[in-house]
C-alpha cells in the first residue's frame, strides 16, 4: 500500500472558504502548511478524498484511517489552524528527542 503525506491544512486552500482566519494575521501560509505538525501519513486513496475541503471534511475521511494513532491525534481535535499545527510540532519533537535522543 502506498502511503502519501496529506497537509492537514492545504497547500492551495480555496480563496474565502474554511480556512480563513485559521492562521494568524500577517502569517504567510507556507511558512506552516509544510511543517511537520501540519503533515500526516496516508493512504494514497484518502488523500486524493481529503482535497482542500474543511477540517471537518477531511476529518471524516482521515477517520477512515483504520485506527493509525498519529490520524486520531488530528481527528480528535475540533478545529485545525496555527495553533493546533504548532502544538503538534511541539509533541512530534519532544517525541523524536526522547525515542532518539537530542539530536544537536
Amino acid at each position: 500500500m502506498a502511503e502519501t503525506i496529506e497537509h492537514v491544512f492545504p497547500q492551495n486552500p480555496k480563496a474565502s472558504g474554511p480556512w480563513d482566519g485559521k492562521l494568524n494575521a500577517g502569517e504567510i501560509l507556507e511558512q506552516h502548511v509544510h511543517r511537520i505538525g501540519n503533515l500526516l501519513l496516508l493512504p494514497q486513496k484518502l488523500n486524493s478524498k481529503a482535497t482542500r475541503d474543511g477540517f471537518a471534511v477531511k476529518k471524516l475521511v482521515f477517520s477512515k484511517s483504520e485506527g493509525l494513532r498519529i490520524v486520531k491525534e488530528v481527528t480528535d481535535k475540533d478545529d485545525w489552524g496555527q495553533i493546533e499545527i504548532e502544538e503538534r510540532e511541539k509533541r512530534i519533537l519532544e517525541w523524536a528527542k526522547t525515542a532518539w535522543g537530542d539530536l544537536q
